[in-house]
């Protein structure tokens, strides 16, 4: 007999867990660990060894076996149809949630590669079948489920250098984020600097937003000076009303959301991630008004 493990998950908007008629296999999850490697490591030239390279994360492929339990033939058809349709192939990433003893809720966004059923005749006439899944998930990452963002004013600077920065906006990466976001209050005064928590264990992406308030905003720069790294759109012009969209995981820069402005920056621009723990984060501007923001959202993530 397999061991049902009272263990809470979802897959898109089908809940799971005991008393749900879908109930986790404690011996059939894998993939949950660390997820293979490319590594661009080269040997030497003239001596002995390698010269070392980065290794990053390939895409990650987790399986999960789950046990369908009804009281009728009814309802165990009803459960597999529901199964069945959140686990069908598609172009979309759907969010795999789960909580493990002793962890808090956390996400992964994958889609669906395999469903198989166990043929177990006997199992399925006792209102019992054994379904084992497999997902793919392109970002190997495993996220916190709910984002976090904080806001600060921009602060002026001629050299582009400070700034302010945090908040969210209604859409979101890699999927639809949730609206239930905490949202951390501005600092204050205007240093155009905050903290950011990475509470996680390896290095997250973010999405950010430049907003102009009621005057122009001109060449916004946002630095992570934990990393020593910067983002800086020198020659961007921001006029009342406009703002300015960033996707550090896409690299991608939009006005208002659609037009690229990528192009404006600078040549000493890198793109950064959050590092686990603390992130100092300043967003800054060459001029700004005082109603000038900067929102930067986030999730915690893990391997």
């Amino acid at each position: 007999m397999p061991t049902l493990a009272n263990w809470q998950f979802s897959i898109g908007d089908l809940v799971g867990g005991a008393g749900t008629g879908y109930e986790v296999d404690e011996d059939g999850i894998a993939g949950l660990d660390l997820p293979s490697l490319r590594t661009s490591d080269v040997n030497r030239a003239v001596d002995h060894g390698e010269r070392m390279g980065r290794d990053l994360l390939e895409g990650r492929t987790f399986s999960w076996t789950v046990h369908v339990i009804a009281d009728s033939d009814t309802e165990m058809a009803s459960l597999l149809e529901s199964l069945g349709a959140v686990t069908s192939p598609g172009t979309t990433e759907v969010e795999f949630s789960y909580k493990l003893p002793g962890q808090t809720q956390r996400s992964i966004y994958a889609r669906p590669r395999r469903r198989t059923m166990a043929e177990n005749r006997r199992g399925r006439l006792a209102h019992v079948a054994q379904v084992a899944l497999q997902f793919h998930a392109t970002d190997p990452r495993i996220y916190s489920v709910t984002p976090t963002t904080t806001t600060v004013q921009v602060a002026f600077s001629t050299s582009g250098g400070g700034g302010t920065g945090g908040a969210s906006w209604p859409w979101s990466w890699p999927l639809s984020w949730a609206s239930d976001v905490e949202e951390a209050p501005p600092p204050t005064g205007n240093s155009g600097s905050t903290v950011v928590e990475n509470i996680g264990t390896f290095e997250t992406p973010w999405l950010g937003r430049f907003d102009a308030g009621s005057n122009f905003l001109t060449g916004p720069r946002i630095e992570n000076l934990t990393t020593g790294d910067a983002l800086d759109f020198t020659s961007l012009v921001l006029q009342p009303g406009q703002y300015l969209t960033i996707d550090s995981h896409e690299r991608t820069a939009y006005l208002n959301g659609v037009q690229s402005r990528y192009g404006t920056l600078s040549s000493t621009s890198r793109w950064f991630s959050l590092e686990p723990g603390s992130n100092s984060i300043r967003a800054t501007a060459r001029s700004a008004s005082s109603g000038s923001t900067f929102r930067i959202t986030h999730r915690s993530a893990w391997v």
